[in-house]
This record gives structure tokens, C-alpha cells and sequence, in this order.
């Protein structure tokens, strides 16, 4: 079972903009529970830094953020070259 280290050690990149950065929590805390994460069992705040101000996120935003990731396309595994 993959664990929110691992998950976030594999998948973090630089510069990712606000949506991508809470899309990447999502996933990452979807990737470590046993549970799917939906509006009503996910509780999500932020500060972003240009004004310092916490908010908590109402179901609404949560399932927008969700429904990104479901629209997603899924990584193909990567084929190993054949020799």
C-alpha cells in the first residue's frame, strides 16, 4: 500500500500552479487512504500566500477539485525497451 511519502516523494514538481498544487493533495491523500475521497468525507482549507488568509473550502470547491482529478487522463505504465 502506497503511503502519502511515497505517493508525494514520486509525483511533487516545482512551480505547479494553485489548482494543480490542490489536485496533487487530493490524489496524494487518495493514494493513502482506503476510502475515495468525495465532498462529504474531505475537508480542505488553504492559505495561499499573497494575502495570508485562511479558507476553508465549502463542499462545492471541494467537488470541483475532485471532478479535476477525475477528468484527468491516467498515466499509461511506462513499457520497458525491448533488447
Amino acid at each position: 500500500e502506497a503511503t502519502a511519502r511515497d505517493y508525494l516523494k514520486e509525483n511533487y514538481k516545482e512551480n505547479m500552479t494553485f489548482d494543480e498544487t490542490v489536485t496533487f493533495t487530493l490524489k496524494t491523500l487518495k493514494e493513502s487512504i482506503n476510502e475515495t475521497p468525495t465532498k462529504e468525507n474531505t475537508r480542505l482549507a488553504y492559505i495561499k500566500s499573497e494575502d495570508k488568509k485562511f479558507h476553508m473550502c465549502s463542499k462545492d470547491e471541494i467537488e470541483k477539485f475532485l471532478n479535476l482529478i477525475k477528468e484527468e487522463p491516467k498515466e499509461e505504465p511506462k513499457e520497458e525497451p525491448k533488447t
